[in-house]
């Protein structure tokens, strides 16, 4: 499935309107992203706050290489993992491994190249394999040791449950998740885009005007921010409404 969705998302990507942002990834390129999508989806699993919907790649190198070591390293270690889980009592872990895997493959950058790392809501599925593989690790294990990892995944869990509450709450209407992501994402040309259009859709074009400039003061070339901002100010005009400076 995981492989079908990629082909799909990969298709999908050249025929619509991303083809010509990811015209010009080759290979290297694609790969070195897909290391660093990685990592965001692992630090995502890890602690997945502040969520964003977009995750901006570093603009530090040595950032970047930090976090495609640490990818490299996640890599190795599954690899490794799953060479030593040979018993057929280990079959759900290596399920659950398979199965982050291959839900990782369409949204980690190898296969859509964008300018983001990555979106809190693609990992959701990643997730659940390795919650899956924890669970049945937890289950070969015996004694105190067993007692107390169940204490730690169940306090994890409702910790984590917490913040899914949050979460939600952001996700309300387009205003609160959009406004949301702007705050947790100031540098994100994303976020006002889609507020300001949600304001237009509503009828108010001087309020989405607003963040349509704040997009592209973020992105000057930015050419959804640009026809939008000229569709606002076309609005303003046919009501005689006086356009913002």
């Amino acid at each position: 499935m995981g492989l079908v969705v990629a082909a799909m998302t990969y298709l999908m990507h050249q025929h619509g309107g991303h083809g010509e942002v990811e015209a010009g990834q080759g290979i290297v390129d694609r790969l070195s992203r897909g290391l660093l999508g990685l990592w965001f989806y692992v630090a995502n699993t890890v602690w997945p706050w502040p969520s964003r919907l977009f995750s901006i790649p570093p603009e530090s190198l040595m950032v970047r290489q930090v976090m495609a070591i640490g990818s490299l390293a996640v890599l190795g270690g599954g690899i490794w993992l799953w060479g030593k889980l040979e018993e057929s009592r280990c079959g759900v872990i290596r399920c659950g491994l398979a199965w982050a895997g291959f839900a990782l493959l369409p949204v980690v950058g190898v296969v859509a190249a964008g300018p983001y790392l990555g979106a809190d809501r693609h990992a959701y599925l990643a997730q659940a394999g390795i919650a899956l593989s924890l669970a049945a690790g937890i289950d070969l294990v015996s004694g105190p040791l067993r007692k107390g990892l169940l204490v730690l995944a169940f306090g994890t869990s409702v910790i984590f449950a917490g913040l899914s509450t949050v979460r939600c709450a952001d996700w309300r209407d387009s205003f609160s998740l959009f406004a949301a992501e702007m705050r947790r994402s100031p540098q994100s040309k994303i976020a006002p885009l889609h507020l300001g259009a949600a304001w237009l859709d509503a009828g108010h074009p001087r309020e989405a005007l607003v963040f349509f400039e704040k997009s592209l003061e973020i992105d000057p070339h930015f050419e959804l921010a640009l026809r939008n901002a000229a569709k606002a100010r076309a609005q303003l005009d046919s009501q005689g409404v006086e356009n913002l400076p």
